[in-house]
């Protein structure tokens, strides 16, 4: 008697039988072989899982054609089979797979969130736990582990890469004014093409990371940066953006404090346009199980290879995100900026606020998006503009839909829509502007 037929019992030996013998004296018909039904595999395949015979459990699941019985379940059991033989790949398959078509499910979520701290992706699992963690009714256990994990991954995270591609239709590259003619000096203007808006399509390619080395147990040292790229057909337009920061990371039990060095610099058509070095303090705090509040100060001092000449820039931000039930996030973010330049004209405040809202839908899809407005006043009048100083207000909008359940070598796709309007007190800086992103993104 084989391992299969031991582990069923004395029913499935006789049903072992009944389909492996020949038919009864010559001449006589075969009777009909028995057929287990799929609810029956399923179940005994759950409880060879439970007495740890995967080969059993795996063999029976291979019986269950596919559209029979409940698919979540086939799906959770195949999953269930590849973690405990670490499998992740698979294992993170079949549980995204269940996700897609239900996402509230906090017991499947935490399960792919181990998954993929299995398999070192730790972004991915801190997002699925701090999901689960949003179920008002998820068992103390189950919360207990979660936001040991969460730990665990603040604590072991080395390396982390994002890079992205995407297609920019956008109806105000410039973010220019459409009117014809403004006034200076008090007289009309007509204004030449160049200073008006432009629409085109772009790309954009991005790449940011980071890597931290351990130096003790709760210190870490830290380096990162970006390249941002924006290419259109008129280079006029061409932006590009690198960024570098290094720093240690100081580790509590509730928050992490990183000060840190940083430096920039910015190209526009294809020149130079500002050159940045600067100091920050940030840091993130655990508020009970499903808030987190972040807040960062910095101060930049900026070369503008322009007019603008040289300055400073101050800037603190406050953002709070919450997990607002087992499949939605809310994040709110508050931000300060001043910079100061050699001519009051020139310098400017501001303060932001956004809210952003994140919800994971059936069939893989994510809707994230929210309104944000910004206020900027200068410090003082272009005389050939009037007598007034500039004061801007602007209100914008963004909504973007990525689905988790398609890949292409790994990359998400995801598609972005934005709509600005600034009014100004001074015709010249009003606009409005909607664009979009079509294009893929992937984090290591």
């Amino acid at each position: 008697m084989d391992r299969y037929t031991r582990s069923l019992g004395a029913m499935f030996l006789a049903l072992f039988f009944a389909t492996s013998l020949p038919g009864g004296a010559v001449g006589s018909q075969a009777p009909p072989r028995p057929e287990l039904s799929a609810g029956t595999l399923i179940e005994a395949a759950r409880k060879a899982i439970a007495r740890g015979n995967l080969d059993d459990a795996a063999f029976l699941l291979k019986g269950v054609n596919p559209g029979e019985d409940d698919i979540d379940a086939v799906d959770f059991l195949w999953g269930t089979i590849a973690a405990k033989r670490g499998d992740w790949r698979e294992a993170i398959a079949r549980f995204r797979a269940m996700l897609a078509r239900n996402p509230d499910l906090p017991r499947v979520r935490l399960d792919l969130a181990f998954v993929y701290f299995q398999a070192g992706e730790d972004r991915n699992a801190a997002y699925h736990f701090r999901l689960a963690l949003g179920t008002a009714d998820l068992p103390e256990i189950a919360r207990a582990r979660a936001l040991a994990f969460l730990d665990r991954i603040r604590r072991r995270k080395t390396w982390s890469v994002t890079g992205s591609f995407a297609v920019l239709p956008d109806s105000n590259i410039n973010n220019a004014t459409g009117a014809r003619s403004v006034e200076l000096f008090g007289l009309p203007a007509t204004l030449s093409d160049d200073a008006r808006r432009t629409s085109g399509v772009g790309v954009s390619a991005n790449l940011s990371g980071g890597y931290e080395a351990r130096l003790a147990s709760d210190l870490r040292f830290r380096v990162g940066g970006g390249l941002r790229t924006r290419t259109y057909r008129e280079d006029r337009f061409d932006e590009r953006i690198l960024s570098l920061r290094a720093g240690p990371r100081i580790l509590f039990e509730k928050f992490d404090l990183r000060p840190e060095l940083t430096m920039g610099r910015r190209w526009l058509g294809g020149e130079v346009y500002n050159r940045t070095v600067g100091a920050a303090l940030s840091g993130s705090w655990l508020i009970g199980d499903t808030w987190r509040l972040g807040a960062s100060l910095g101060r930049e001092w900026v070369d503008y290879r322009t007019f603008l000449g040289e300055g400073s820039l101050d800037s603190a931000g406050l953002n709070l995100a919450h997990a607002l039930g087992r499949a939605t996030q809310v994040r709110v973010q508050t931000t300060f900026r001043r910079e100061r330049l050699d001519r009051d004209a020139y310098s400017w405040r501001e303060a932001i606020l956004g809210i952003s809202v994140s919800r994971e839908l059936p069939w893989g899809f994510v809707v994230s998006g929210g309104p944000s407005y910004r206020w900027r006043e200068y410090g003082a009048p272009l005389h050939s503009l009037g007598p007034d100083a500039r004061r801007d207000r602007t209100l914008a909008g963004r909504i973007t839909v990525s689905n988790r359940s398609v890949e292409l070598f790994g990359f998400m796709p995801e598609v972005t829509v934005r709509h600005e309007r600034r009014t100004s007190n001074l015709a010249l800086y009003d606009y409005r502007r909607t664009a979009g992103e079509l294009g893929v993104v992937r984090s290591f």
